[in-house]
């Protein structure tokens, strides 16, 4: 296809028919979101579009916290306040979860299903999260154990293609920029890239682990979108996304 020639390629992040609703959104991520990927956002946020990221897990403790217990808990590399046992597990759990908020960009509360206050949702935004924790002090110390990765963002619709004065290799795919406005597609009918194998009228996913993350797939995290053709790995397929989707997390904060 020529500059101005008749267009017969589908590339990610066209639009195949003309009806669709879009909105503007700025790109929040350093190393740019490419056209036709999804993009998400979450509950809160003025119009920032990340990737899809695990950024949310539960911290569980295989029991409560004595008396002397001193507990510190390590968030993407970086360690909150410690927390000194304080009344009553209770009591020195609610302090863990305010010590562990206080740190930049991270949530934290107790999963409402744990009568035994053993359990902490923590997120941190725009990363694929880590979390440990260490505990002195005390007649003895619980362990915690990370895990049940997800993300608590939430599916905003599909990054369109836009041609750019930017010097940007589109051939190449790059899209976006970080802090450029990024035309999302929130309801209608775009092409996007494939990681596996999909049949039309199947649910759509972003792949939600391993190398493909981020991308559309078969299996991983449902959105509220479906495939309109049939693909292989690697192909250009339709989708039609419908709206915004809350992932697992996103309204445990």
């Amino acid at each position: 296809m020529g500059a101005y020639d008749t267009m017969d390629v589908a590339l990610a992040g066209m639009k195949p028919v003309l009806d669709c609703t879009a909105e503007s959104w700025v790109c929040a991520e350093a190393d740019g979101i490419s056209f036709g990927l999804p993009g998400f956002s979450y509950l809160g946020e003025a119009k920032k579009l990340y990737k899809y990221y695990n950024d949310a897990g539960k911290l569980v403790f295989d029991g409560d916290f004595v008396t002397s217990n001193v507990i510190t808990i390590t968030v993407d590399g970086e360690d909150a306040a410690d927390v000194t046992f304080t009344t009553d597990h209770d009591t020195t759990a609610d302090l863990v979860v305010a010590a562990v908020a206080a740190l930049d960009d991270v949530d934290c509360v107790l999963d409402s299903t744990d009568t035994d206050n053993r359990t902490f949702i923590i997120r941190k935004k725009g990363v694929t999260l880590v979390v440990s924790e260490a505990i002195t002090g005390g007649a003895g110390q619980v362990t915690g154990t990370w895990g049940d990765q997800a993300s608590g963002q939430v599916y905003v619709g599909v990054a369109m293609f836009t041609q750019k004065s930017e010097s940007l290799d589109t051939s190449a795919n790059e899209g976006y920029e970080q802090y450029d406005s990024v035309n999302v597609m929130t309801r209608g009918r775009i092409y996007v890239e494939a990681k596996a194998t999909v049949e039309a009228n199947n649910e759509a996913y972003v792949d939600n682990s391993g190398a493909d993350i981020g991308e559309f797939s078969s299996a991983g995290a449902e959105l509220s979108a479906r495939y309109r053709t049939n693909g292989t790995s690697g192909s250009i397929v339709e989708v039609e996304t419908d709206g915004q989707k809350e992932m697992t997390y996103a309204s445990s904060f």
